[in-house]
């Protein structure tokens, strides 16, 4: 669960008077929380579906609940995964995640 900020300068830009949630950051913040979930670095190898299906007003909608289902294997993390306000799910997506390997394969 994360509590939105509506005073954060990106919704000065998206819209004013009218802020919204940009629907990538919905895919940032996941990627986020994936990456503390599972203790390493991700990056997004592949988005198989993605469907944003309410705007979310972070002044009227400030909390909003990530839920997700992840089976990983040595490299990837196949995600599908939904963003929830109140109890409407405003956004889905089916993407891959590959962890990142630094140079020393840790």
């Amino acid at each position: 669960k994360i509590l939105l900020d509506y005073s954060h300068a990106i919704f000065a830009g998206h819209f004013p008077e009218h802020p919204v949630l940009p629907g990538v950051l919905l895919l940032s913040i996941l990627h986020e929380l994936l990456e503390l979930q599972y203790g390493c670095k991700l990056h997004v190898a592949s988005v198989i579906q993605t469907k944003f299906l309410q705007v979310i007003n972070p002044t009227i909608q400030p909390r909003v609940e990530f839920i997700w289902h992840a089976d990983q294997t040595e490299n990837y993390v196949n995600t599908k995964a939904s963003a929830v306000v109140d109890v409407s799910t405003v956004f889905k997506v089916s993407a891959v995640f590959e962890r990142v390997r630094n140079e020393f394969g840790g």
